[in-house]
């Protein structure tokens, strides 16, 4: 019907996708035809992840995590269930991402695999399911002898930085604990986006000095929120 969306593709189909595209994107960059490639991983139907099929992924199972658009309170067992449900979701988004690395893995290149002068940044669109950007989860794989990031490992960056001052177009955001826009919050930021991208763009060409905005004004008192210097901790062990 006019207006309908396709419907999800099956678990077979979508993993068969993700895997020819993991191998266009190897035999391209072996080729050297491009050194960039975009591989988006579209919303998966309930059923890939093993959950039974019925809830809304969108609404219910992402939004539901944090409450927003579904009204539910903080301690609602329904968003425990979200949350399970949602981490299931997204282990299943990493075995995608494998097939790409895996792809990368079994071409040899110089003295390693493409996998290893091959950095693959993995994110969301958004920070969180609750459209906020508090939690920014990132994921780097690959690339070491390329970036000389120093790999495997968890870090997580203090949240005590500057907050915006203003943030047109998300200013409905509520925060559980503090029920107000996220920037107006007691707490601070971490450290901006902008940094990560300086930092990997800086990896393959030195001479970049910003991605996006020089800087961003901080809240009164606060001031300018810096978004151009590199993260050194992605390059120095973290005891």
């Amino acid at each position: 019907p006019t207006g309908s969306s396709p419907p999800a593709p099956t678990e077979e189909a979508y993993d068969t996708r993700v895997r020819q595209w993991a191998g266009i994107i190897a035999a391209a960059f072996a080729a050297d035809l491009t050194r960039t490639a975009v591989l988006e991983l579209g919303e998966l139907a309930a059923g890939h992840f093993g959950v039974e099929s019925g809830p809304s992924v969108h609404q219910e199972m992402a939004h539901g995590v944090w409450g927003n658009n579904t009204g539910l309170p903080a301690r609602d067992p329904r968003r425990r269930v979200a949350r399970e449900r949602m981490t299931l979701y997204n282990a299943a988004h990493a075995r995608h991402v494998r097939l790409l690395c895996d792809a990368l893995d079994r071409i040899p290149e110089d003295d390693g695999t493409m996998l290893d002068h091959t950095l693959v940044y993995w994110t969301n669109e958004l920070a969180d399911g609750g459209h906020g950007f508090r939690d920014v989860c990132t994921t780097l794989l690959g690339g070491q002898r390329a970036t000389g990031f120093s790999m495997g490992r968890y870090v997580r960056f203090a949240q005590d930085g500057a907050r915006p001052s203003a943030l047109p177009g998300y200013v409905w955001l509520q925060d559980d604990e503090h029920q107000a826009p996220w920037w107006q919050c007691e707490d601070g930021l971490g450290p901006a986006h902008n940094r990560l991208l300086v930092s990997i763009a800086q990896a393959f060409d030195p001479s970049v000095r910003q991605v996006g905005e020089a800087s961003i004004e901080g809240r009164s008192g606060e001031g300018t929120i810096d978004t151009t210097t590199p993260l050194s901790a992605l390059t120095r062990s973290v005891g």
